[in-house]
């Protein structure tokens, strides 16, 4: 899911300035923050390796958070999967799982309060996005459930630039 939504944001907000604030902009998720490292993370939270990527730069972790105390609208215990390029904490995907039947209604109760904490995003198929300074935030629903996906600005250009360098 999370390629998935990297990919639609790169389609469609590549021609969009990314210099456009929103309101209660993240810097992360549950005390950690972009650029964090790997073992400051596993230092406060509960960690588990999922893999490497195909550079074998960066690492996937889940990472569980035991109360998300109503951050982004989540309650509770909350499992995210973080990204670590070169050590370093550069996405978070919060995936909401659900049943079928329910997807529809989750996507519009998270929509609702994310656009209530950090104002009105730009919509595509499936997805809502808000570009900011510091995190560009995304809302996306599949088959599976419903994700919120959160990338340092800086780790999206790193990409971006990486991606046109490989297109010449």
């Amino acid at each position: 899911m999370m390629k998935k939504l990297i990919l639609t944001i790169l389609l469609f907000v590549l021609p969009i300035s990314l210099i456009d604030a929103y309101p209660n902009e993240p810097s992360g998720y549950a005390s950690m923050y972009w650029g964090k490292s790997l073992n400051k993370v596993k230092a406060r939270y509960n960690t588990s390796f999922l893999r490497y990527n195909q550079a074998r730069t960066g690492a996937l972790y889940m990472v569980t958070i035991p109360n998300a105390y109503g951050e982004l609208g989540m309650l509770g215990r909350v499992n995210v999967i973080c990204f670590f390029d070169n050590d370093r904490l550069s996405h978070i995907t919060i995936p909401i799982f659900r049943k079928p039947e329910e997807i529809e209604n989750t996507y519009r109760d998270s929509l609702r309060d994310l656009k209530s904490i950090c104002g009105t995003p730009k919509y595509f198929a499936n997805s809502a996005v808000w570009n900011g300074n510091i995190t560009m935030m995304g809302l996306a629903k599949n088959e599976a459930g419903v994700a919120i996906e959160l990338m340092d600005v800086r780790y999206l250009h790193k990409i971006m630039n990486e991606a046109a360098r490989k297109g010449k």
